[in-house]
């Protein structure tokens, strides 16, 4: 692979297209491409969007669902220098706008509806070039692709801030060549294996080691209305690998094994992210793919990978109960992690050695913070959460990540929840994430948490219709009993992203809890 400093998307592309030319890049649906086509239409696109009137550095938002066209339009915005703004699909109209207004994109790429969408939003229609990612046939390909340094903005991801408005994280060509480099530990290394992946992050990394991708047969902003049969036809149809993907994603799929009765032999590994994933989960998911090693990987948006374990290993440190937080694992090498005070306002130092001042001991639960090549430095807009979620030295920077959690005397990593969520009641933590692990135990209960309600600590959770709610109300406080009450939910408030952490805020609303 190519060092930082010469490291390019496109060219790292471009090579594993000249090397596999004729093999099959991305399947979706019933379409594919292979890399030498796919080449070739990124330089066609390419031409097309400098016709535009689209120049190196230019800003683009890009709102294009998880398919070949999305692909293809990142890549062939990076082949002429302008930096792709990606939103993800399922972003509402208020976040389209605000996203819009922070990014001052020069142009807007999206299909039929994204475009007719557009006319909606204010700060949308404002931009001056609106264009779909369709190939003009008319068009030759432009010969070569700018050239980039590490220094050089590669892509500005926006995504769910703690506000709940879009993060615009600015990634760089050096930052996207070490997070390639570790997420390749967690990748099946056969370049002749094929991997269905619903992490648009991942299927970028596969491009450029040259295997083929699969684009799961789902509406990836409904995967609560996913039918997991059209993708156990794939997995079938292509003898599938590997699968990356989301905890709930696994387990749609999972149970639909599990209920046929039927068991994969083809997929040898299993890589999960975005999301808490708990031992009972697991235990499911490794149970529907007996041949298959699982690894759950612990990120945040702006430091992928921190640290990662297997799933054989999470189940059995904890016998399924995890009591003390949930157990993440293995810190990756490029990850610098360290325990501090969790603290509701910005941090400032002045050195390494201030900031060691406030350092937890080992076992001791605080807020998590990272740093590493792999991190995000900066956003294209600092509000006071973005200014505030970073640790600036003169030397180096620390990401907060808003986690809470300890690190053991094995240098092993422990979840225990968002720092907001901790509940302090008599004079003692509780920690609700550490229930969620507990209640997951329950099959009664699909999903669930505790917040201070009136001062009492409650259980929200969501039950299964059969369940007897009254009679598991009793059986739930006799089990837990710092539980005062007990609340249910008909669907618990989830983040559209992936489905699978809580939306505190929304449950905050409901309960009208300020």
């Amino acid at each position: 692979m190519q060092t930082s400093k010469d490291f390019n998307v496109v060219s790292l592309f471009i090579e594993k297209a000249i090397l596999y030319e004729k093999k099959i890049a991305i399947i979706e649906k019933e379409k594919s491409i292979s890399f030498g086509e796919l080449a070739k239409e990124v330089a066609v696109l390419a031409e097309k969007f400098r016709s535009k009137g689209i120049d190196k550095d230019d800003r683009v938002m890009v709102f294009v669902p998880m398919s070949i066209d999305l692909y293809r339009t990142i890549l062939g915005l990076m082949y002429i220098g302008a930096i792709p703004v990606f939103m993800d699909e399922w972003s509402s109209r208020a976040r389209l706008n605000h996203a819009a207004k922070i990014a001052k994109c020069k142009a807007y790429i999206s299909g039929c509806k994204g475009i007719a969408f557009a006319m909606c939003i204010r700060e949308l229609w404002k931009i001056p070039i609106k264009t779909m990612p369709s190939i003009d046939p008319r068009l030759r390909p432009l010969h070569d692709s700018i050239d980039r340094q590490s220094n050089d903005v590669a892509i500005i991801t926006l995504s769910t801030g703690s506000t709940g408005l879009p993060k615009a994280a600015i990634r760089t060509h050096g930052m996207l060549y070490h997070q390639f480099i570790a997420l390749q530990d967690y990748v099946l290394d056969d370049v002749n294996s094929t991997d269905m992946t619903a992490l648009p992050i991942v299927l970028l990394v596969n491009l450029g080691l040259g295997k083929t991708s699969i684009i799961p047969d789902t509406n990836l902003r409904k995967l609560t209305k996913m039918n997991p049969l059209d993708v156990y036809k794939q997995i079938a149809k292509y003898q599938v690998t590997s699968i990356s993907s989301s905890p709930f994603f696994m387990q749609k799929l999972a149970n639909y094994y599990l209920e046929n009765n039927r068991f994969c032999n083809c997929v040898k590994r299993i890589i999960i992210g975005g999301g808490p994933c708990y031992p009972s989960q697991v235990e499911h998911i490794m149970a529907a793919f007996p041949d298959a090693e699982v690894k759950i990987v612990y990120g945040s948006t702006e430091a992928e990978p921190i640290s990662s374990i297997d799933g054989s290993d999470l189940i059995n440190s904890c016998d399924g109960q995890p009591s003390n937080g949930l157990k993440v694992g293995e810190i990756h090498p490029l990850s610098n992690v360290k325990i501090i005070d969790i603290m509701d306002e910005p941090i400032t130092f002045e050195s390494e050695a201030a900031l060691d001042k406030i350092k937890k001991p080992i076992n001791h639960i605080g807020e998590i913070i990272v740093q590493g090549p792999h991190v995000v430095k900066n956003y294209l807009c600092i509000n006071d959460g973005e200014a505030s979620n970073k640790i600036y030295l003169p030397s180096s920077f620390w990401h907060r990540t808003g986690d809470s959690g300890y690190i053991d005397e094995y240098n092993i990593l422990y979840l225990t929840g968002r720092c907001p969520t901790l509940i302090y009641l008599n004079g003692s933590t509780i920690s609700p994430f550490v229930y969620e692990s507990q209640f997951t135990n329950h099959y009664e209960i699909v999903i669930g948490t505790v917040m201070l309600v009136n001062n009492k600590l409650t259980a929200v959770i969501e039950v299964e219709k059969s369940t007897d709610k009254h009679e598991f109300s009793n059986k739930l406080k006799l089990q837990y009993p710092l539980i005062d009450s007990v609340q249910y939910v008909d669907e618990m408030s989830r983040d559209p992203r992936h489905h699978t952490k809580i939306d505190y805020e929304k449950l905050r609303k409901k309960f009208q809890i300020i």
